[in-house]
């Protein structure tokens, strides 16, 4: 599995501008851009895996998803101990 990349989630303002569109190489400028959230997990404003396996899931959603897999792994790891 490579790296799992996800959607900035971009946040307008009044004092925004276009200029972070050019430096981030985005396909569609957006005016008044004031921040750009990389990664986030904020109600509302999460984070969105844009490709591969878990594309479209949010970043609570994958973290629900990993954290199940790993406690699954270290389940099987210790039964088969037994």
């Amino acid at each position: 599995m490579g790296p799992i990349k996800f959607a900035p989630w971009l946040r307008t303002m009044v004092w925004g501008g276009n200029k972070i569109s050019k430096y981030k190489n985005l396909c569609e400028e957006v005016d008044q851009i004031g921040e750009s959230w990389e990664i986030s997990a904020v109600e509302g404003h999460e984070s969105v895996v844009t490709e591969g396996l878990f594309k479209g899931k949010t970043l609570p959603g994958l973290s629900k998803v990993i954290w199940s897999a790993k406690r699954y792994t270290k389940t099987t790891e210790i039964a088969s101990r037994c």
